[in-house]
């Protein structure tokens, strides 16, 4: 079974399913809008109990800005316009690859999907993923209200969807097509680096990566990643200062 979410953040709108692991899901991205002038509340956001939280940086446009190193208590995120990122193996189309950039784009096919926004782990968790959150989970999101990051393990969990129910697997070339294609449709939106010198979106249309709401030490978080190597691990970990693409799960 598949609808339509509303966020009544913004009014942007998100295919979700009810998959085979009995959770609704997004089926896409999510899209959200940072601003430092509008608080994020637990009326409309997933925050806990009377909690505000506030943004320090607006979402950004423009490649070649610096993140904070690891991420830090800094709240950034990116918004790549109207980007869109292939499903190689689904549909047809034309993949480029900018080597210098080491990031791929698409020139032509079906099906086409917005990428959505960019987020390191702090901004996704609104603020509630500090350095001092080692390990565990955060306790808020930006997802809308009902809705969370995927925890590390457990029903809701990017390894239960993925390997128990589904069975798919790492190093399997069929897996890592299926991932791509409906219901899942976990396309390969590629991931924002934060350097200093060489801050751009990468492997777009190669790789993709999903925040989870786990911590495993003061630098990582767990997320899912996957590529076209294939490689697919919804156990990964990553610098909790990139800037990698949220998927929601109904609470």
């Amino acid at each position: 079974p598949e609808n339509t979410l509303t966020d009544v953040r913004d009014g942007n709108t998100y295919l979700v399913r009810k998959l085979a692991d009995g959770n609704c899901w997004m089926s896409q991205n999510l899209n959200l809008t940072l601003s430092t002038a509008t608080a994020l509340n637990s009326t409309t956001s997933d925050l806990s109990a009377g909690r505000t939280w506030t943004p320090q940086n607006n979402t950004q446009t423009v490649e070649g800005i610096a993140w904070a190193q690891y991420g830090g208590d800094v709240a950034r995120s990116f918004e790549p316009g109207e980007a869109m990122y292939f499903a190689d193996g689904v549909g047809t189309g034309t993949l480029n690859t900018d080597t210098a950039n080491y990031s791929g784009y698409l020139t032509s096919g079906e099906p086409y999907w917005h990428v959505g926004n960019y987020y390191n782990w702090y901004a996704a968790t609104a603020g509630s993923g500090t350095t001092t959150v080692t390990s565990g989970n955060a306790t808020d999101s930006i997802c809308p209200k009902g809705w969370k990051l995927p925890d590390d393990v457990g029903t809701k969990s990017f390894v239960n969807l993925l390997f128990t129910t589904y069975g798919l697997q790492d190093n399997d070339a069929a897996s890592a097509i299926k991932i791509l294609a409906a219901p899942l449709n976990f396309v390969r939106s590629g991931y924002y680096n934060y350097p200093q010198v060489q801050a751009r979106v990468r492997t777009r249309g190669s790789n993709g990566y999903w925040w989870s709401n786990t911590a495993t030490n003061a630098l990582n978080v767990r997320n899912l990643g996957t590529s076209e190597k294939p490689f697919l691990s919804p156990q990964s970990d990553d610098h909790r200062g990139d800037g990698l693409s949220v998927r929601c799960v109904a609470r």
